[in-house]
């Protein structure tokens, strides 16, 4: 999870920035807080962390950043239109990118230097059994072809 909202966080400083405004606390939680909201709350119904894996994440983003999208527009009071369809569709392939950086990351310096937590959560990769048994350090769940 930790990878998700860094790379979601990425996402959001990076576009504050290109659009020349300043990364304030307010900013980021104005901006941050609806999509990482949204993220959060609909992942125990989605359960991509309980079944964590491409495919998984991709059913979870499907809905988490339009749904964190269209939040942050209704609590700016923004109407919904046009320009909310563009910022979607942006934030999709932005988001999309961010996250999977970050996870892809993540995995990386798992395989690197085995510093990876424990547990479900932890897993990366595709699915169990293919895990980094010869590093031993909570590896199990990652694959070694991301």
């Amino acid at each position: 999870m930790a990878a998700d909202a860094v790379g979601l966080m990425v996402f959001v400083a990076a576009g504050v920035r290109a659009h020349g405004g300043l990364l304030t606390t307010s900013t980021v939680a104005r901006d941050a807080g609806p999509l990482l909201g949204a993220w959060c709350a609909l992942a125990p119904l989605s359960g991509v962390y309980r079944a964590p894996g491409w495919a998984s994440l991709l059913r979870h983003w499907a809905v988490a950043v339009p749904a964190g999208v269209l939040l942050r527009q209704v609590l700016l009071g923004r109407p919904l239109g046009g320009g909310t369809a563009i910022f979607l569709g942006a934030a999709a392939v932005f988001t999309a990118a961010c996250v999977a950086a970050c996870r892809l990351a993540a995995w990386a310096a798992c395989r690197l230097w085995g510093a990876c937590a424990t547990g479900r959560g932890a897993r990366l990769g595709r699915g169990e059994g293919e895990g980094n048994k010869e590093k031993g350090k909570g590896t199990e769940g990652l694959t070694s072809d991301p």
